[in-house]
């Protein structure tokens, strides 16, 4: 993990103040994360810790602009996983519900 910002309190929301900011994401082209959601750039509500390093096994999907890792998934099995906050009904809708009906999809087929 790397540790969230140095002033938290920019994180806690409150009137005014959002919990969670847009962020821009690129999506790695061809992977699983891409298919689901359609795009390779996406618009994300972020507010989290971040991965310094992926697990054996898995592999980066998406970073943001500052070179964070947000998205990673394995190359042949349905594991995927965000550091965004998909179920944060502020953040742009699209990609969100996108993620969730991937998600359910995979559900009904296992």
């Amino acid at each position: 993990m790397i540790p969230d910002i140095e002033d938290h309190r920019l994180h806690r929301g409150g009137p005014g103040r959002p919990m969670f900011v847009d962020e821009k994401v690129t999506v790695a082209d061809g992977s699983r994360l891409a298919g689901m959601t359609g795009a390779t750039r996406l618009t994300v509500r972020s507010g989290h810790h971040q991965v310094d390093r992926v697990g054996d096994g898995l592999v980066v999907a998406a970073r943001a602009d500052d070179g964070m890792i947000e998205g990673i998934e394995h190359p042949e099995r349905w594991v995927v996983g965000v550091q965004w906050r998909p179920e944060d009904s502020d953040g742009p809708r699209e990609h969100r519900v996108a993620l969730f009906a991937a998600f359910l999809a995979a559900c009904r087929r296992a």
